[in-house]
């Protein structure tokens, strides 16, 4: 009997001890939603703060292409004030690249036969030395 008695009182002990927890998860969700609304403030306003600079940055790109529009728009008009209809064919000009050869490659071979030769291509080869230690 005694063994019922002590099993009673420690489960009316154990179950007296954990009521008390409620209020502490209470408070702890109460200090997590004011986390949350005040990260998604937080977050908010820097959102609002990156959507105003993206559209400040697109408005000046826009307006950018929109002044280079108008300038080319200008400049096709003093063309055409210029140059009426059909007065004279319209043509542009563009510069020719020249290019000039490569020059001929020395042939290592032809110092063998004569002197002079054999001195252009030593002086080739010692040009070629000195350009790789530049």
């Amino acid at each position: 009997m005694k063994k019922q008695l002590l099993l009673l009182a420690g489960c009316a002990i154990m179950f007296a001890s954990c009521g008390n927890d409620n209020k502490a998860a209470e408070d702890a969700a109460a200090n997590q939603r004011k986390i949350d609304s005040a990260a998604s403030a937080a977050s908010a306003a820097k959102e609002a703060e990156i959507k105003a600079v993206n559209d400040s940055t697109i408005a000046a790109a826009a307006k950018a292409k929109a002044d280079s529009e108008a300038i080319a728009k200008e400049a096709v008009s003093k063309d055409h004030a210029k140059h009426p209809a059909g007065s004279t064919k319209h043509t542009t000009t563009t510069p020719k690249k020249t290019e000039t050869p490569p020059p001929p490659p020395s042939n290592p071979k032809a110092g063998r036969f004569d002197e002079k030769a054999a001195k252009e291509t030593q002086k080739a080869n010692s040009d070629k030395k000195a350009d790789r230690f530049k």
